[in-house]
């Protein structure tokens, strides 16, 4: 009975030991056009990797949350959302990292999904409510 109480303890211990090497919880993965590389969301930033493997290279590195980063046709830009100005916004990157541009300005919740397929424009979801002018709020 010492014996299996011993090797139950010793199990349990490696297990604990191996935690640490596990995969991580990978977010908003995105490939890049090409094939050639991944964008990722881990832990509230962006990260880039070979689709081949390898070492992750982390682009975003503000206070902020960052997350749904997608790539732009050619491949050279990454855009993403960051709450970095209190609500989630459109930004955009080089996808070798850099600074990051603002792209929308509203008080709710963007989220890009797909640049059109000249690069030019960011399509993006968002709920935005309608003017008090509108017909849903008559006076």
């Amino acid at each position: 009975m010492k014996k299996v109480i011993l090797i139950f303890m010793l199990s349990f211990f490696a297990m604990i030991v191996n935690a640490d090497n596990q995969a991580l919880f990978m977010r908003d993965v995105a490939i890049s056009p090409d094939g050639n590389s991944i964008a990722f969301e881990y832990k509230g930033d962006i990260y880039t990797i070979s689709s081949k493997g390898g070492e992750a290279v982390r682009l975003t590195t503000s206070e902020s949350y960052d997350c749904s980063p997608v790539w732009s046709p050619n491949g050279s830009k990454i855009a993403f959302s960051s709450d970095r100005n209190g609500n989630f916004d459109i930004f955009v990157m080089p996808v070798n990292g850099g600074a990051a541009t603002r792209v929308t300005t509203n008080s709710t919740t963007e989220k890009p999904m797909a640049f059109s397929n000249n690069g030019k424009y960011i399509f993006y979801c968002a709920h935005i409510q309608d003017p008090s002018s509108s017909i849903l709020f008559p006076s």
